[in-house]
């Protein structure tokens, strides 16, 4: 698609191709080629006109969702609110869940609790109004996870909990959407203190023990949920375990939020094996706010 674009000089479809490839490369992790892909989208996006880019919304949102993934949160959110106005003006509603879902994403990312959650309920309130499952599921999830951090320190949220749950059960098929939905469940069963739901849909989302179908840009902050929960059940050994994957596989992607889960996971091990040092140099580990915001877990720990 991008060869035959590039060929054409049509640079409409080398922006889509430019954006879907990126997106696949940030989603598994490949973070090197992700952002070259997003860079060349990028400079050929802001060279548009927004009449020009009108019919490329969608493909603005999946630019935005690739430098989410790739903590470029000032990038992604410049992109992200030139679609939205544009998706507004020209009446695109059916995009806008996808839009204000991405833009809460980056403010729960950058500690902007209060309005991440405002655009969740935002995102939220049209996607009822369409009527599309799927894409209700895909908002609540996210609202979910804001849900839990806007929550006082040490109280759980059964609100996170009930929003998880219907997220879950408004998912009618094996999608990237309906991961996430069963992520959040996850995150909110253990903040409950049910460690054991919290493992069984994890585990079951991963598709075993691998963990293969879990996102890996991401599932260093999975790994911390399982490392959490395995303390919470007694078993140090298994927490050990997922908190050295999420140490192995934080420092291959790179990215400084995923790597503060990890650290997060290596000092509670160590807290819990009675080493303090250990768990004090973890703990004080680089900071993961270093594109664009704090880290909102770190932060309110």
């Amino acid at each position: 698609m991008l060869a035959t674009a590039r060929s054409l000089g049509d640079e409409i479809g080398e922006i889509s191709a430019l954006t879907l490839i990126a997106l696949g490369q940030a989603y598994e992790g490949e973070m090197t080629a992700a952002r070259g892909f997003a860079r060349s989208a990028a400079e050929l996006v802001d060279a548009q006109t927004d009449s020009d880019l009108a019919e490329l919304c969608e493909y603005l949102c999946v630019l935005g969702w690739t430098e989410v993934f790739l903590e470029s949160y000032i990038d992604a959110e410049g992109h992200l609110d030139r679609g939205l106005e544009i998706v507004r003006r020209t009446g695109q509603v059916y995009l806008m869940p996808h839009f204000l879902t991405v833009k809460a994403q980056i403010h729960f990312e950058t500690c902007r609790i209060t309005t991440a959650l405002e655009l969740a309920e935002q995102a939220e309130s049209i996607a009822r109004s369409l009527g599309c499952g799927d894409l209700l599921a895909f908002t609540l999830a996210f609202q979910s996870h804001v849900l839990l951090q806007a929550r006082p320190p040490d109280r759980p949220s059964p609100s996170a909990l009930s929003v998880a749950e219907e997220a879950v059960a408004l998912c009618n098929s094996d999608t990237w959407w309906a991961n996430l939905a069963a992520c959040a469940l996850a995150h909110a069963a253990f903040d409950i203190g049910d460690p054991h739901r919290a493992l069984d849909m994890l585990l079951r989302t991963g598709g075993g023990s691998d963990l293969r179908r879990l996102q890996p840009t991401v599932r260093p902050g999975y790994l911390e949920t399982l490392t959490n929960a395995a303390l919470a059940t007694g078993d140090t050994e298994q927490a050990a375990h997922w908190a050295e994957r999420a140490d192995k596989e934080s420092e291959q992607l790179g990215l400084p939020a995923q790597r503060g889960a990890a650290l997060r996971s290596l000092a509670q091990v160590a807290a819990h094996l009675g080493d303090p040092a250990a768990a004090r140099k973890a703990a004080a580990g680089p900071p993961t706010g270093d594109r664009g915001g704090a880290s909102p877990d770190r932060s309110h720990a």
